[in-house]
Formats: C-alpha cells, structure tokens, sequence
C-alpha cells in the first residue's frame, strides 16, 4: 500500500507545476517534530520547562503578574490574527526548502494558551492542559490539510495546478475579512465535538467505543483531556448523547469569536461555507460559488486524511525565554508580514517582516522588500510602509522602530 510520501511523489511527477513554491519556517524558531506520544511520556520536557509560574498554591503575587501578562498578550494576538499567531499550516504543495510541511505550533503561544486554560478552565495539571492547548489548535490546522488534499485530488483530476494560485490570488486577498471561507471552515472544525469528547475520554484512550452507554458518568474537566481524535463518522455514531455545551465548547467558541472577521464567522451554514470556498479554490475569484454536490467534498477528503499523514512541529523559541507572544501578525496590501520583537536575525532593520510564503524580507526603514538571497525585489509604497510602521509601533512602543530612510538613494533592481 502506498504511503502518504509516495502519493506526493507521484503527484509531483504527475503534475510539477503544482508543486513550484517554497514556504519558510520563522528563523527564530527551531522545529521538533512531534508525535502522537507528545507530552505523554513522563520524560519529555520540551514545552513544560518554562511554563509561566505554574506551581499552584507556591505562585507569587509576581508570578501572577506574570501569568496575567502573558494571558493579555495571547488574547491580544488572537484578536489580531486569530489562531495563525499560535499555529500554522505549510502545505506539501508549498514545502520548506528541506522539505517540511505540515502544522507547526510556536510554544510560546502553546504555553500562554495552556496558562488562559488554567485561569478559565481550572486545570492545574501541566501536560493535561499543554495537550488541550494543541488538540483546541490541532482540529484548526487538520482543516487547512483536508483542503490541501481535496485540491490535490481535483489537481490531479483537471491536470491542473489550483492550491497555489488560490493561495496567492485569493487567500492572500481575502485574509482577516468575511470572504475568508478557509478560516471560518477551519474554526468551526476547532469549535465542533468538544461534548463527545467529554463523554468518551476514557473510552478514547483505549479507542474501546462499543462499550460505551448513557450510564457513563460525567468526566471532571481535568479526567476528560485523556483523549485522542476520533474521526467524523466516530463522531457521527455518538451523536444522540450530545448535552448541553461543556466549558470546553464554550472555551473555544469564545476564542474564535473574538478573532478577526473570517476567523470568527464560523457558525455561518458550512453548506454555504463549503460552496464559496470550494469556488475560490477551482475558479481563483473571490466570490464564485462551486455548486451542491461538488461541494460536499470541500475540505471533507477521505484518502489519506487521518492525522497521523499530517506531519506536526513544535517551534522552539530560540534566542528568548521571556514569557508572552513577542510576534505579530499583518495583512497590508495582499502580502502578510510576520514581525518578531525579539528577533535574533537583525538584518535588514530591526525589528523587519517576514513573508513565510515567499520567503521574502521587509525592511522597516527603508520599505525595500528583499528575496531569499537577500537581493532588492521590490517596494512598498510610502503610504504601505507608514501604515505598517504606525501598527508595529501601536503595538510595540518599545523598543522603538529604525529610522526611516525614505528618502535614501534607491537600489537599482537587477
């Protein structure tokens, strides 16, 4: 049987012009790849070893402090860019230069979602709730992989290339407003079966589901976070013991409803959802609407879409262990800058913007846009630069932004 590494490799074969980008990993970050038994094993510390202050009854007054800015700043940061701050999907059709794809998680964000989940939630214990941290950001980015499937297939059928050009065309465009179907599909998935979870948690663990009855009590919130994914028809088998919303349902509704527009206009019809978003994908137009029963399939494919063929990082802050998100998030013009207050890299102005698609540089003094091989590409306008400028320095007051070298002599592009 074919593995999930040889589909991709035939599809390259297939099709290479669907295959032609390259997409960056954050410099100052080191990815570890992670695994099923991630944070089960009593020996790994990966993530743990700095979460902020959590010691129960022994935190101090400023240890709470601690705790609270780092809270503020997760919010913050959800708010802005929703959860790309905490997580993010590399398509294989997009992959690293070395290579890698798949959902990488920043721990920073990790960590400052599993201390909100202490405050809100109650769960005291370290790895219960660094596991439900992921699993809350994990059902978000397995939506982005199902739709990297389902245009792979249709790729494939239409000998066609689609996922990129709906990626640079439309996404890029359509980023943080309504028209972002993805996201809102996406978030709904991170929202839904929070209440079978609760039900099933001890049964999930040893995927012994048939022994399940409505005489199975009810699991404290801290017992419940023992489980791992079932898929949708799993889910859909169980569907009678729904009850009423548990705190975890309200927990992540309450994430998604306070991102940005896209993001949390996720309780629209997924019929509805589905249609203008597959359209998206197979015309490369904003507002074209693929019609019933195509798009039934829309991020929903079957082959090859269990989690384990989705490669998963952690992104180990590298060069910094203050606590909190020191990154933010901006879609200025069609292009989304990432911006790192603590960047070890200073080059070409500190702090600059990254493009993890194209891998490009953004040079906050001058506005010059630099490619991988740190040649002058392109520029923003002055009126991009100014307003970029004004959010970063909005959100950062300190340190402060380079000077601004407008006016400078300009590069001669090659």
């Amino acid at each position: 049987m074919d593995t999930f590494d040889d589909v991709i490799r035939e599809a390259i074969q297939q099709l290479p012009a669907a295959f032609e980008s390259r997409s960056d990993v954050p410099p100052s970050y080191r990815p570890e790849r992670i695994d099923e038994n991630f944070l089960r094993d009593d020996n790994n510390i990966t993530l743990l070893p700095r979460a902020e202050a959590e010691r129960g009854d022994e935190s101090t007054a400023d240890d709470e402090l601690v705790n609270n800015d780092t809270i503020a700043d997760f919010e913050r940061a959800n708010s802005e860019a929703g959860f790309e701050a905490s997580a993010f999907y590399i398509s294989f059709h997009n992959c690293t230069e070395d290579r890698k794809w798949g959902i990488f998680y920043y721990d920073d964000a990790v960590r400052a979602l599993a201390t909100k989940i202490k405050r809100d939630l109650g769960i005291t214990d370290d790895k219960k709730r660094a596991r439900l941290a992921i699993e809350i950001l994990r059902k978000h980015e397995l939506f982005h992989f199902r739709l990297d499937l389902f245009a792979l297939q249709q790729e494939l059928t239409l000998r066609r290339p689609l996922y990129n050009k709906y990626a640079r065309n439309v996404y890029r465009k359509v980023l943080f407003t309504k028209e972002c179907y993805e996201e809102s599909l996406a978030n709904a998935s991170s929202v839904s079966g929070w209440s079978i979870y609760k039900h099933l948690a001890n049964r999930l663990a040893n995927r012994s589901f048939r022994s399940f009855s409505r005489s199975t009590g009810i699991l404290n919130i801290e017992d419940f976070v023992e489980f791992t994914e079932v898929d949708d028809a799993q889910m859909a088998a169980f569907t009678g013991w729904l009850t009423a919303p548990s705190q975890i349902d309200e927990f992540v509704r309450k994430l998604c409803k306070q991102a940005p527009p896209g993001y949390r206009d996720f309780d629209r019809d997924p019929n509805d959802l589905r249609s203008a978003l597959g359209g998206q994908l197979l015309t490369n137009s904003v507002n074209k609407k693929l019609p019933k029963p195509q798009a039934s399939w829309v991020g929903l494919s079957g082959a090859f879409a269990d989690r384990e063929n989705c490669p998963e990082y952690l992104l180990i802050s590298e060069g910094d262990s203050r606590p909190g998100i020191h990154r933010i998030i901006i879609r200025n013009r069609g292009d989304v800058w990432e911006f790192h207050k603590y960047d070890v890299d200073l080059w070409p102005s500190k702090p600059h913007g990254h493009n993890r698609e194209t891998g490009e540089k953004l040079d906050l003094a001058s506005g010059w846009i630099y490619d991988r091989s740190r040649n002058p590409c392109r520029k923003c306008t002055k009126k991009e630069l100014a307003e970029l400028r004004a959010w970063v320095e909005k959100r950062w007051p300190n340190p402060s932004l380079p000077p601004l070298v407008w006016a400078a002599k300009s590069i001669a592009l090659g």
